[in-house]
């Protein structure tokens, strides 16, 4: 992912948005935190291709089913999954519908890279 693009935050855990956006400037990023209980709203009429990181709470599915929604309203926009220890079939739902699954914790450069594959898609797909 290019340096100047922007990336859509949507972390329900306070905290880990908070350091997350940190970091990912520091890295040069352009982020916006999005309140989670509202993105596809938030998102709904922005022209922008700006990828999306999507947090699901611990035990549940609600980060994927928020993809899912977004995917079925005609979103292209890439968007990144990030979860605690992932089933089978999240991953395999993630991956039918072209959203990046990156486990939580975050650990070493998984985030980074899939930002670099969203960028490269990006490029192919231009």
């Amino acid at each position: 992912m290019d340096r100047r693009d922007s990336l859509l935050l949507a972390e329900p855990d306070e905290a880990l948005a908070a350091s997350l956006g940190f970091a990912l400037r520091l890295e040069g990023y352009q982020v916006e935190t999005l309140a989670p209980d509202r993105v596809e709203q938030q998102i709904r009429d922005r022209a922008d291709p700006a990828c999306l990181i999507i947090g699901d709470r611990p035990r549940t599915t609600d980060g994927l089913q928020m993809a899912l929604r977004l995917r079925r309203a005609g979103s292209l926009r890439p968007i990144i999954l990030l979860a605690t220890n992932p089933s089978r079939a999240t991953a395999e739902q993630a991956r039918r519908h072209d959203v990046l699954l990156v486990e939580k914790p975050l650990l070493g450069r998984s985030l980074e890279e899939a930002l670099q594959r969203t960028s490269a898609r990006s490029r192919e797909a231009s």
